[in-house]
């Protein structure tokens, strides 16, 4: 019986320690959090790649900053202020967490890469600082040290999918925000 209980205890050691979540598990933490929605098709379309404008979102609700009024920043050019996620990317912009492009554009709908998260949430969390060496491998490299890639794999120029998103999203929840 001691020898069942010790492995049955090794076993779960060994998996609390690994433990990642699901795309579908990730996912339904943001919905339950409502900082994410499904489509009119009633699923959440984990498979489908997320662009700029739509990540950008998801960062501002989790910032409680997505209702915001005032920018302290010029437009970007390709930004109308009829476009529906206008506030959340402007709101962003304003306390320098996002800067587009050097030609004065944001491309909204281009899909976001991997490195791009990156640089976003460990800006959010206050590791920008802590960053070594060049773009994007000093984004891609601390984005590991702080385990927001934990459950899944992809390459710096890569789109995201929303699955992935979710679960980069969720593990930066337990990660220890820095200087803020």
């Amino acid at each position: 019986m001691k020898k069942i209980v010790s492995i049955l205890l090794i076993f779960c050691l060994l998996f609390s320690f690994s433990f990642s979540y699901t795309e579908d598990e990730a996912a339904n933490i943001l919905v339950t959090m409502k900082l994410m929605s499904g489509y009119p098709d009633g699923t959440l379309g984990l498979e489908r790649d997320i662009t700029r404008a739509e990540f950008c979102t998801l960062i501002a609700k989790m910032l409680s900053i997505d209702n915001e009024e005032s920018f302290a920043v010029e437009d970007f050019s390709d930004l109308p202020n009829n476009h529906w996620a206008y506030k959340n990317v402007m709101a962003l912009a304003t306390r320098g967490i996002i800067s587009g492009y050097g030609d004065t554009t944001f491309r909204p709908s281009n899909n976001v890469t991997y490195a791009e998260c990156s640089a976003i949430l460990v800006g959010v969390l206050g590791y920008k600082e802590d960053m070594e060496g060049v773009w994007p491998t000093n984004v891609t490299s601390m984005a590991e040290n702080l385990k927001l890639d934990k459950g899944f794999s992809v390459e710096a120029s890569e789109k995201m999918t929303r699955g992935n998103v979710s679960i980069m999203l969720v593990n930066s929840m337990d990660v220890e925000m820095k200087g803020n």
